[in-house]
């Protein structure tokens, strides 16, 4: 949201405040509204105000001051004010673990598009990455954004803003070889099914295949084990949990 002005003389009030009469005059000690954009009127029930400190504030996050260096201009004397929720920023939809076929990097989606804004607002996006010590640089922009990204680990940063505040949500992307994804199918297997043997056959085999770059051949064993799997898993969670790690194994290659 940015700084909106209102002519005072043509506006009604379109939230709530809260405020004192002292020796006829006014004092807006608080705000009681949802959030959002309000013009004081002229006077309030008829007695001209002269103070606004607003003490106390509820869900007053901005407003602005008549005379604030860089706000713009005030009417005939009269203060404008904006007041605003923060926005939500929300990366819970990216994914956190990407395949990557060449061994050096992979295309990871960048989705913050659960973030919202209570007031309504449109919202710009910046994804950031965060490696290490080194400052913060633009990755990408926009609510869902595709990225490729080296392998290992990779630390990434949203930042919303409505215009006038903004909030920020990171996510760690894991970016792994097909090698490694392998690898860990074949620790979870050891150590999570009964009767492993035909099914660390199969995963042993795939992993000799892609060492000596053979994906082709690769692709072919990992489809038998999601077979054995089906055949031989009798824990249904367990199973459909095997044969989707498989799937984005293939998937990559």
């Amino acid at each position: 949201m940015g700084l909106v002005f209102f002519n005072l003389s043509a506006v009604t009030v379109q939230a709530q405040f809260s405020y004192i009469v002292t020796n006829g005059t006014i004092t807006i000690t608080g705000y009681t509204g949802p959030g959002g954009d309000i013009a004081i009127p002229d006077t309030i029930n008829s007695i001209w105000y002269w103070e606004w400190p607003f003490e106390g504030s509820t869900n007053v996050t901005v407003y602005y001051l008549p005379g604030t260096t860089g706000w713009g201009p005030t009417f005939a004397g009269r203060p404008t004010a904006l007041w605003t929720l923060p926005p939500v920023a929300d990366v819970s939809a990216t994914e956190t673990w990407v395949i990557s076929a060449n061994g050096v990097d992979a295309t990871a989606v960048l989705d913050g598009s659960h973030s919202s804004d209570p007031d309504g607002d449109s919202l710009e996006y910046l994804w950031l990455s965060t490696l290490n010590s080194e400052p913060s640089t633009l990755q990408a922009t926009g609510a869902v954004a595709a990225v490729v990204l080296p392998v290992g680990t990779q630390g990434i940063e949203l930042v919303v803003s409505d215009g006038v505040l903004s909030a920020t949500n990171s996510v760690t992307i894991e970016v792994v070889t097909a090698t490694e994804a392998v690898q860990a199918l074949m620790v979870q297997v050891a150590s999570s099914c009964p009767r492993a043997k035909p099914l660390m056959a199969s995963l042993s085999a795939a992993f000799a295949s892609l060492g000596r770059g053979n994906l082709g051949a690769a692709a072919n064993q990992l489809a038998a084990f999601q077979n054995k799997v089906k055949a031989q898993v009798t824990d249904s969670v367990l199973a459909r949990q095997l044969i989707e790690a498989v799937r984005r194994v293939r998937d990559a290659l």
